[in-house]
């Protein structure tokens, strides 16, 4: 009976002329409550737009069933719903403000309907200013019951989830975004420095965010979009088009990934990380069974070589060429390139088990030993170590 009256909410809301709705940040009082503000018009913006998707897309497409503008972007002065609505064509809009009290996060809201002028719905909402996702979800299914008469459809909690948030990824998010808002104020006065500059700073946030916590979806576009428009003011900028595909492949995209690197390895010519992270999906992708396999690790092993070239003093770099000429099969390269890393840094346990393993493969067990052995003492407990004590007790001597 539930999963049936489900449907029928989402056979009404569906059936329904879909409406334009989207949330301005919550204004604050004070400064550090703005991130507060930022995040959960993000994911209430994020939560209503679930009410567009006709089906429920695949676990790859999830965060990506939003609002295709972002109100955020608009110039940070526009608080005024007319004109907010007419920016983006929404109509109608949510506004309010919020403040912290002790542990909790208060949010007051109304939401506007622009052409009739009238307030549809205010309201206030509480919840751990913590992790206010919950707030943000009770707030966009509030204004759906207001506009459609119906909540929103249960894929909202699945784009849209409450997470255990490490320390700083909610402030660094709302830095972000604010950081976008700058962006959008200096493209409409034609200030490019300081549009580039807000720019990389809101991508250099975002990124801290998805570094820290990857298993965060909502972060990604948000960071997606400050990279491309970096690209868009200088194609050289490396860091963009890593950021780009690192959110790409997060969402399940690698292709795209593995294309947006592409593009970033010709236009950042001298640029050793985008080699390294092209190399890196290169080497996923191919992994995966693809019909290109021969060519994507050719490819992988041609940008890997690049970093090392670039960066010869990288042990990433050796690192990464090494796994591209192991998957190739090619283990003498592959030894080589390891014990390159190695010799550049001994203790780390990723460069002495590929030295190892590389070493097994070649039949060279009395060689292969002392670094399965340093693996297993430097990661006892972790996969490199597991990964080492199992070859050493495959290959143990009779």
């Amino acid at each position: 009976m539930v999963a049936c009256a489900l449907l029928l909410i989402a056979s009404a809301v569906q059936a329904q002329s879909l409406r334009r709705i989207a949330f301005l940040p919550f204004e604050a009082e004070q400064a550090n409550d703005q991130w507060l503000g930022h995040l959960v018009a993000d994911l209430a913006d994020r939560a209503m737009a679930t009410n567009t998707l006709a089906d429920v897309p695949d676990a790859n497409q999830r965060a990506r069933g939003r609002l295709k503008m972002r109100i955020s972007y608009l110039d940070a002065a526009v608080r005024d719903p007319s004109a907010a609505a007419a920016a983006l064509d929404l109509d109608l809009v949510g506004r309010g403000w919020v403040r912290t009290e002790g542990s909790q996060a208060i949010f007051d809201l109304e939401l506007i309907e622009i052409d009739a002028g009238t307030r549809l719905l205010a309201q206030s909402f509480r919840g751990p200013a913590a992790d206010p996702t919950e707030v943000a979800l009770n707030i966009a299914s509030r204004c759906s019951e207001a506009v459609y008469g119906a909540p929103l459809l249960a894929y909202a909690s699945q784009v849209v989830r409450p997470l255990p948030l490490r320390a700083g990824v909610l402030e660094a998010f709302g830095q972000g975004l604010a950081s976008l808002d700058a962006a959008g104020g200096a493209a409409s006065t034609s200030d490019v420095r300081a549009q580039s500059r807000e720019l990389i700073a809101a991508s250099n946030n975002l990124a801290s965010v998805v570094n820290s916590q990857p298993d965060l979806l909502w972060p990604y576009d948000a960071l997606m979009e400050a990279s491309s428009a970096i690209i868009e003011l200088d194609p050289s900028v490396s860091a963009a088009y890593v950021n780009i595909g690192i959110a790409q492949a997060a969402l399940g995209d690698l292709q795209g990934a593995v294309s947006i690197l592409r593009q970033g390895r010709r236009m950042a010519e001298s640029d050793p990380t985008v080699r390294l992270a092209l190399a890196n999906y290169l080497l996923d992708l191919a992994a995966r069974g693809s019909i290109r396999r021969e060519g994507l690790l050719e490819e992988a092993r041609a940008a890997a070589g690049e970093a090392t070239a670039l960066a010869p003093e990288s042990q990433s770099a050796w690192v990464m060429l090494g796994a591209a000429a192991f998957d190739a099969s090619d283990y003498e390269a592959a030894s080589e390139a390891y014990q390159r890393a190695v010799d550049l840094d001994p203790v780390d346990p990723v460069c002495r088990l590929g030295l190892g393993l590389a070493l097994v493969r070649l039949g060279l067990w009395e060689e292969a030993r002392p670094h399965l052995e340093a693996t297993l003492e430097l990661d006892p407990a972790g996969p490199y170590g597991r990964r080492a004590e199992g070859e050493l007790d495959r290959t143990a001597l009779p």
